[in-house]
């Protein structure tokens, strides 16, 4: 793992901590890791996001993928994950459960009953309900404070992995390298097209196509000592404007979207993200931050959002307002949303 440690610290800016520190999951900023086992020639090469060679050519062929590698944010410590963990230092108990300490993997339960063989216990893995404390007794999302809950939390998630994530950060890299790839086929094209005509290559011309391919500006990842105020005032705004779609239109009749929260906070961010005003009244407000921080929405399907469940909730919500104004004649300013 010295050579994925090594990439993780690199692109982070961090210095490898030598002290005897100890990492968890309750103090450090614990980040999980995708790792590629790439071979070329008889040596084997683990590439990460954060690799600066990537892409790879064709003579690297990837052999295998390595999911449970965790990365710790305070020490730059690299920490991967398995059964072994439940067996040695890195062993925590909760609510009778056995998990990793540093990423929070459970394991198992820790007394098994006789009647389950010992193959069974090593190939368990418990599944992790992510809203299973937002939810009541009866086990679901029907109650209005369970279902804001649950969305605050959602928001969170999709804003960290939109804009704070590695994964944004290796998309935005691959964009930049497909747009200069793109670029150095256009001044080709051009260059042969003269040579083939006989017609004299304008220099100009060519300065035009770079310009024209270099206006985009490159993104930046925001700063963290921003993060949690950021993702406090999105996560707000988000459920202001679901409590006002609740109140006012037919939006409280559908109880589908207890299934689909993470494409329903998708919607709301990117209609808060250029705003929705109707009758000349702005019903969503226009937040400048996410106009600068999200990606564009046709590349959702890189960040695991279907995109055609995007769009139709995105509609539903439009048409859900237009009704409530033009059917119900609501006034525009009772469902205009207010964000601190």
């Amino acid at each position: 793992m010295d050579e994925v440690q090594k990439q993780c610290c690199s692109s982070n800016g961090l210095i490898i901590c030598e002290d005897k520190h100890v990492c968890s999951r309750h103090s450090c900023s614990v980040e999980r890791i995708e790792v590629t086992v790439m071979k070329n020639k008889g040596v084997y090469h683990f590439c990460t996001l954060h690799c600066p060679g990537r892409p790879h050519d064709i003579s690297f062929v990837a052999v295998g993928k390595m999911s449970s590698v965790f990365f710790c944010m305070d020490s730059g410590k690299v920490h991967r994950c398995d059964i072994k963990c439940i067996r040695g230092e890195n062993e925590e108990l909760e609510n009778g459960v056995r998990m990793c300490s540093i990423s929070g993997i459970e394991y198992g339960q820790e007394e098994v009953s006789l009647y389950k063989t010992q193959r069974s216990f090593r190939n368990m893995r418990l599944y992790c309900d992510p809203y299973s404390k937002h939810r009541d007794r009866s086990r679901n999302l029907s109650t209005v404070p369970k279902f804001e809950s649950a969305l605050r939390f959602q928001a969170i998630e999709i804003l960290r992995l939109l804009v704070f994530s590695n994964r944004r950060a290796y998309a935005e890299r691959r964009k930049s390298i497909l747009l200069k790839a793109d670029t150095r086929t256009q001044l080709c094209s051009y260059v042969k097209m003269c040579r083939s005509a006989r017609h004299p290559i304008v220099l100009t011309h060519l300065v035009c196509i770079a310009l024209h391919a270099g206006r985009r500006k490159n993104w930046k990842r925001p700063k963290r000592r921003n993060r949690s105020a950021i993702e406090k005032k999105c996560a707000d705004a988000v459920v202001n404007v679901w409590s006002v779609l609740f109140k006012h239109t037919v939006l409280k009749e559908r109880v589908r979207f207890g299934r689909t929260l993470p494409t329903l906070v998708a919607s709301i961010l990117y209609l808060m993200k250029s705003g929705l005003p109707m009758n000349n009244v702005q019903i969503i407000p226009k937040m400048f931050f996410l106009e600068a921080a999200l990606p564009e929405a046709n590349t959702l399907n890189t960040y695991g959002i279907a995109r055609g469940q995007f769009t139709s909730i995105k509609n539903e919500i439009r048409n859900a307002i237009r009704e409530a104004i033009q059917s119900k004649r609501l006034n525009p300013r009772a469902l205009a949303v207010h964000v601190e």
